[in-house]
């Protein structure tokens, strides 16, 4: 089951597993095997340490919770919706996530690749001879995003099979979303879901800020607006596998405001103008005034007070 981590590096003291202990792999061989295709054998062996330096970091004094459900606290949006600050803030200031192995392609993933992302192609010579610098910067993400999601992916099994709570940067936008939320379930998690959402002008702001001021290319123009998209179309597929929802709107640059939250069928709302400002935006793009309204509706989700929301 198991077959495809026998080469990736797992330090002795921070990784133990049972294969029977995990119902089934979260990803399967041939994914895992396209997202390596293009690599040379070198550049897989660079990989594989860039692998080995970022476990090291991420799972570093993990250990298996007591409870009975490990949490996986996923984001949930489009590039430039602020899901990288919220999930960081949620790990800093709330207690029971605290202590996740925070998993994400990008902020610990590209940002740590030193063996490949930057000794390879963000150095001085490949910046020099580039069009300009957020060009290296593009050419750099393109070419490593593949080993990035590879190495994103590998942690997160990692973290499943020693049943470590789990934070996961992600769009959670793909087409493969639901089987792989059905396989976070089906291995014992209780997933919080966290809605990240923001006005098309905020989040082409974000992300411009990100590359020209922060130094850091992330999004692709097409891909702001295509996992927009398809954020709006899984939205109704949350609900179906998140233990709780989490709704962040973000109307203002870098101030997101947590709108409400949804547990057991309940909805609170935390902040009513935020929370207007989410379902009439939502609403407009779904062209439709009563979207979110009928979607609660036909979720079976109340309105009524959380305790300890």
């Amino acid at each position: 089951m198991f077959h495809f981590l026998k080469n990736i590096f797992f330090p002795s003291c921070l990784f133990f597993y049972n294969a029977s202990s995990l119902a089934e792999p979260l990803f399967e061989q041939p994914f895992l095997d396209n997202l390596m295709k293009n690599y040379s054998p070198l550049e897989k062996d660079l990989i594989q340490e860039d692998l080995r330096n970022i476990s090291e970091l991420v799972l570093r004094n993990m250990n298996t919770p007591k409870e009975l459900k490990p949490i996986y606290l996923a984001t949930a949006g489009a590039p430039g919706a602020h899901k990288s600050t919220i999930l960081e803030t949620l790990m800093h200031k709330e207690p029971r996530f605290k202590d996740l192995a925070y998993i994400d392609p990008d902020t610990r993933g590209l940002r740590f690749m030193i063996n490949t992302y930057y000794s390879q192609s963000m150095n001085y010579y490949e910046i020099a001879n580039a069009k300009s610098f957020q060009a290296a910067q593009q050419r750099a993400y393109d070419y490593w995003r593949d080993a990035s999601n590879f190495i994103a992916n590998t942690l997160l099994e990692k973290a499943s099979i020693s049943r470590f709570n789990i934070g996961h940067g992600t769009t959670l936008t793909s087409d493969k979303v639901a089987i792989f939320l059905h396989k976070i379930k089906s291995n014992g998690y209780s997933p919080t879901i966290v809605l990240c959402h923001a006005p098309d002008n905020i989040r082409v702001q974000a992300v411009a800020h990100r590359a020209k001021v922060q130094g850091f290319y992330q999004s692709s123009p097409e891909d702001v607006r295509e996992k927009a998209k398809l954020f709006l179309q899984r939205i109704p597929l949350y609900f179906d596998f998140a233990d709780e929802m989490l709704i962040y709107w973000t109307d203002r640059l870098f101030h997101p405001v947590h709108a409400a939250s949804i547990r057991s069928g309940k909805l609170k709302v935390v902040d009513t103008k935020a929370y207007e400002g989410f379902t009439r935006y939502l609403n407009k793009q779904h062209n439709s005034p009563n979207y979110w309204q009928d979607l609660l509706k036909s979720k079976k989700i109340v309105n009524s007070p959380l305790e300890d929301a």
